[in-house]
């Protein structure tokens, strides 16, 4: 058994090894020649980084298993610690919670008036519009419209200032950002994780720039990320404990609240978790007898839930519905970069057929390789949807006749999402930028601590987060990526497989970003946030026994 045990680990370090290794070499060789191009010197590199990430994982279960028996890296053995806690009375976790939720906001504090009134960015100046000529529509999250709209245009409404309407806005987004953080080294402290964490993922949550940015950034991602995070948390517990986490109403009420809060603000989240929740059903039918129809009771509440706010409550408000044209952003980029690229070679009954769907004046006839929002935003959805057959069909003659072209195409507009040293491309028309650190119209910036939101003013095209390649990938999402899987090949290595339920479901969320528009930083903000959360699960996974 033990032997057995070795060569699955030495399969799964060196399998991690290969998958970051052509993640990697995917993401140099795709940044710098446009596209694909395979030689010797890109497998040698390959090979070599394969051998090498696949020693480090087997360096680092060595490590991590070796901590977990001891409990004693950073901090006292098990043996002692429990006798220091028979002697001293546990400071209540509620207590705990509060504490550092009040630290939080003071830490976050000045953020805020460096960035005052918030940042009210990307589509913030579309949802207030929205609201104002009640003209609201499912291209955004209603329910955050609603919410963004509601604070903002009351609070101007009675002070005559929309910089007071968005700092309005900005605090509330703080107090959920502070509570949903909090959670994390609550549950880090309420279920004796080691001293080392806590304080780690306080500071963390408190001073990390890319984090703390978004807490006072108003786009829709950034409480969506939260909410994943926290979601993350209670189906560790779920998962691990069963019962014993379904027997407390609070918990359950919990997990609907943030089922909701993700379901409902992004659609990707329900293609995620259809195909985990079977699995979810099963393991609930299985393992969690006592409280199996509380369990089910959860879950059909919670779909309950989310068909009446997509289907009656949305149909009420909203007044427009989705365009198909956002579902098409990888087919629509393919399609444009073969009419870009490839004009000179093309039949002119094709470029006719192409020019019949696509209006060449529109978005001024751009193509962006790492950026979608030109190419779908000239396809004209009513010609669309008369002649679909046609436009698939030329999508699949020029698949058969320039494959390269179409692997190409996906390839750009999605290594920024695996690679720690990409082109970061912010703007429809390919303007470079990490995130958006400024206000869009019609707020008015009004900066209460210049030098702080100009040292901040960094992370939207500053050298330490664009260019500087000792820095950069310090902030990239590859980075947190990378940390995450290796994190969730521990779990797998344990063989505690009810574990990887949530794991699947987030691997499945992450991956409906590769078919999205753009590679952005904010789409993927809960691979940071969940940073302090794996050990949790690494945790939760070990078995001393086997080890």
């Amino acid at each position: 058994m033990e032997k057995k045990n070795k060569i699955y680990s030495i399969i799964l370090a060196y399998a991690t090894g290969l998958l970051l290794s052509l993640l990697t070499v995917t993401g140099f060789v795709t940044k710098h020649n446009h596209g694909f191009v395979m030689s010797l010197s890109v497998l040698f590199i390959a090979v070599i980084l394969t051998v090498m990430i696949g020693s480090a994982m087997l360096a680092f279960f060595a490590m991590t298993d070796n901590y977990f028996l001891t409990n004693n890296l950073f901090g006292k053995s098990s043996a002692s610690a429990k006798s220091d806690n028979a002697s001293k009375k546990p400071f209540p976790p509620v207590a705990v919670f509060f504490i550092v939720f009040l630290i939080f906001l003071i830490c976050w504090f000045p953020y805020f008036l460096a960035m005052y009134p918030g940042m009210f960015a990307y589509d913030n100046e579309w949802q207030y519009f929205m609201y104002a000529d009640n003209e609201i529509t499912n291209h955004q999250p209603v329910i955050h419209t609603l919410i963004l709209g509601f604070i903002i245009h009351t609070v101007e409404d009675i002070t005559g200032s929309i910089n007071k309407g968005v700092a309005a806005y900005t605090l509330f987004q703080m107090v959920l950002m502070g509570l949903g953080s909090a959670f994390i080294p609550y549950t880090i402290y309420k279920r004796k994780e080691n001293k080392f964490l806590f304080v780690a993922s306080m500071i963390f949550f408190a001073f990390y720039p890319v984090f703390v940015i978004f807490v006072f950034t108003g786009t829709k991602d950034t409480l969506f990320s939260m909410a994943i995070a926290d979601f993350m948390i209670l189906n560790l517990d779920l998962f691990d404990a069963g019962d014993e986490f379904l027997k407390k109403r609070g918990n359950r009420i919990l997990w609907i609240l943030l089922a909701f809060i993700i379901y409902s603000f992004r659609n990707n989240a329900v293609y995620a978790m259809l195909p985990v929740l079977p699995f979810a059903i099963i393991f609930i039918a299985k393992k969690c007898k006592k409280y199996r129809r509380k369990a089910l009771a959860t879950l059909l509440f919670t779909a309950a839930l989310f068909v009446f706010y997509s289907g009656p409550f949305t149909t009420l408000v909203a007044k427009e519905k989705v365009s198909k044209a956002e579902m098409m952003s990888v087919p629509c980029q393919q399609i444009v970069r073969v009419y870009t690229y490839r004009y000179d070679e093309l039949p002119e009954s094709e470029r006719a057929t192409f020019e019949e769907f696509f209006d060449p004046d529109m978005w001024l006839g751009y193509y962006v390789p790492e950026i979608a929002d030109a190419a779908k935003g000239r396809l004209r959805m009513d010609v669309y949807e008369a002649k679909s057959d046609e436009y698939w069909k030329l999508w699949a003659t020029w698949l058969k006749r320039y494959p390269n072209e179409y692997v190409d195409s996906f390839l750009e507009n999605t290594y920024g999402l695996y690679y720690m040293w990409p082109h970061y491309v912010l703007y429809s028309f390919g303007q470079e930028g990490f995130t958006v650190m400024h206000q869009m119209d019609p707020v008015v910036p009004n900066s209460k601590l210049p030098a702080l939101y100009t040292f901040l003013c960094n992370f939207e095209d500053g050298e330490l987060v664009i260019h500087n390649r000792f820095t950069s990938w310090l902030f990239a999402p590859a980075t947190f990526l990378y940390l995450g899987i290796a994190a969730c090949v521990y779990v797998l290595r344990n063989k505690k497989f009810r574990l990887l339920i949530p794991i699947a479901f987030l691997a499945l969320l992450w991956c409906t970003f590769l078919l999205g528009p753009v590679a952005l930083v904010r789409y993927v903000l809960f691979l940071y946030i969940l940073l302090p959360v794996w050990p949790m699960y690494m945790r939760a996974s070990f078995n001393g026994e086997n080890k």
